[in-house]
Parts: C-alpha cells; structure tokens; sequence
C-alpha cells in the first residue's frame, strides 16, 4: 500500500496536462527499475491505470538484473497483470517477445563508491545496454525513447559558463577512473542522437541534477540522503566540508513530471537539465535552512580539516529549455525534505 505522501506525488503527476491517454493499452519498458528515478516513472504508469480503469491499462515490463531486489521495491505491486518483471543481462542483446511502445533507459551505477572500483560496470549499463536498448528501439519501431544522463556531461566548467546550459561543455580528462561515468554518459548520449538521426529512433535524453523523495535509499548516499539519514534519526546534521560547494535539487515528484514532460514534447535528439532553479543553495546554507526548520543543530568540521571546494558541474544547470516546454517545479527545497522525511518515517515505523 502507497503511503499519503506517495500517494499525493502520484496524483499530483498524473493530474498534469499531459497526453497520458496516449499511453492506453501501450506497453513501455523500464530498464533499472530498481533505481530511485526510475522507480517513480514506474510507479506513475501504474497509478494512471487504477486512476483511469475505463482505459486500455498501460502494461510496464521492468527491466532489471536483480529479481529478488525488484520484487521487494515493488512488493505492493506484485500479482498486477500490468507490471512485468524481465531479468536480463545488459551486455547482451535484449530480445522481447511482445510488442514495446516506448523505452524509458534508467539503468546505470550512481555510486561513486562503485565506479572507482568497478568502472567496467559503468560501459555495461551505460554503453552496452544503451546500444542494445536503441536497437530494440529501432526493431520495435516505438514512440518515445528516452535517456537518463547526467550533468557530469558537462565536465569541469568555468564560473563564466554556470549556469550551465545544455550546449555548453568544459573539460573531461579521460584517463581519469573517476571519468568513466560522465565518458560513458556522454557516449550514450551521441548513440541516442545517432539512432535519431540514422534510424529515426525518437530519443530524448534529461540530465537530472541531486534528485530526491520518497523511496530514497540512505546507504552510500549523497549530501541529501546524509542530511536526511541525520534527521531521520534526530542527530544534528553533520557536514563533511566547509559547505560552500553550490548544488541544485529537485524533488522527485516534480522531476518525474518533467521527465514525462520531456518525453511526450520534448525535441527529438535533444538534451534538457532537469533541476529545480529555485532550489540552488550551498551546502552550509541549505543545512541552516533545515536546522532551522526541523529544530535541530549543524555540526560543521574545523576549518583547518575542511576539503576545498569542488565546481560542480550542475551547481546550476540552466533550465530555460526545459520551462520552454510548460513545466515548472512546484516543491520548495524545504517542504521537499519534509515530505521526504514523512515517508521515511512512515516506511521506518511499517519495518518496526
């Protein structure tokens, strides 16, 4: 069973004006349905068929390469005649034996942890699986394919060049391990433009900024699951660096709009930054805000120990292209970490 704050975020999504009757009696499939986004993506095409039950259901094949893993995210889902579980090894040739409509590609390794030691891992999911995701594309002759990537793409930037737009691109040392990621991203996305402009295949690529909500797991996490793990268990919140490196968030529900807004109207071969432009803050101030909203304390390192400042590429990513398009985030930073805290300590207390 969904919680209130799911629940909300659901509706919320399919209440948007979007041509959602398109997808009646379409069949779309997931890759990395497991991850955080993609998820969410999922959960949205299955509430638009308990939401509208005249229509023709819209059947959701998630594809993964962890079953066991799957069935527990979607455990309130499971015994659906509209959700299909297919386990398949992204290095091979992905062969399915059904009609596809549209493919949504969310599959990748998010842990930085995880791609300095296995960055092999990274081409799989990344370059392999994308060329064997378009070619299936291609085959099944659909009518949305869209590209989850990344603002790494754009490398290191110069502050002149923030906020970043989506054709604006700074340097990336490829004999560095920890440039696996944005090398692989960046590959996958000129495949995408590729297949467009070779075979037709109508791929739209987003670049999503520091995403979070409802389902976020905690372990190996970035600042916001840090943040959120201390309020979650009422301990001050602990900064690891001075706090001056800018981000931009977005909550989850509204990056998910976008990322379906960008799939039924975004340009075909195109790119577009998914971020909340009202949601750019430093770490040090963002942790203030939170303090202050949640009655707890920062703990902030010595100075002396405080690692220095890294430009991040999508400190703050441009996001004209994308409100060209009709949408605009609704969720304040604030009340983001709120509902995301909700649904933690509701999924927190269901546990115990």
């Amino acid at each position: 069973m969904l919680d209130k704050i799911v629940q909300e975020d659901l509706d919320y999504i399919v209440s948007s004006p979007l041509p959602w009757h398109t997808l009646a009696g379409k069949t779309g499939l997931v890759s990395g349905a497991n991850g955080h986004l993609a998820s969410y993506m999922i959960e949205t095409l299955l509430h638009l068929n308990d939401k509208f039950p005249s229509n023709q259901p819209v059947k959701v094949i998630a594809l993964v390469r962890n079953e066991e893993r799957t069935r527990e995210k979607f455990a309130h889902r499971m015994g659906r005649d509209d959700l299909q579980i297919v386990v398949r090894d992204f290095q091979q040739p992905i062969v399915i034996d059904q009609p596809v409509n549209f493919v949504v590609h969310a599959a990748s390794t998010a842990s930085s942890v995880k791609n300095n030691r296995v960055p092999e891992d990274l081409y799989g999911a990344n370059v392999l699986a994308t060329f064997h995701l378009l070619e299936l594309a291609r085959l099944h002759k659909v009518d949305h394919f869209l590209y989850f990537s990344s603002g790494e793409v754009y490398g290191k930037l110069r502050p002149e060049q923030i906020p970043v737009k989506e054709d604006c691109y700074g340097a990336i040392d490829p004999t560095r391990i920890r440039s696996c990621y944005a090398e692989c991203k960046k590959i996958a996305e000129n495949m995408c433009a590729c297949w467009f402009h070779q075979y037709g295949v109508p791929a739209k690529i987003v670049r999503p900024c520091h995403t979070f909500g409802p389902g976020l797991s905690l372990v190996d996490g970035p600042i916001f699951a840090d943040l959120l793990n201390d309020l979650l268990n009422r301990r001050p919140l602990k900064l690891k660096s001075d706090g001056k490196a800018l981000r931009t968030f977005c909550y989850l529900a509204d990056a998910t709009l976008a990322y379906y807004w960008v799939m039924f109207n975004g340009q075909q071969g195109e790119p577009y930054n998914v971020a909340n432009d009202k949601a750019t803050t430093t770490i040090s101030d963002l942790a203030d805000s939170l303090a202050s909203a949640f009655d707890t304390t920062v703990d902030r390192p010595p100075p002396a120990t405080s690692p220095p400042v890294e430009i991040w590429p999508d400190g703050t990513p441009d996001t004209t292209k994308l409100k060209s398009l009709g949408w605009s985030a609704k969720t304040s930073l604030v009340d983001a970490f709120r509902r995301t805290l909700t649904s933690l300590e509701t999924a927190k207390s269901c546990e115990s």
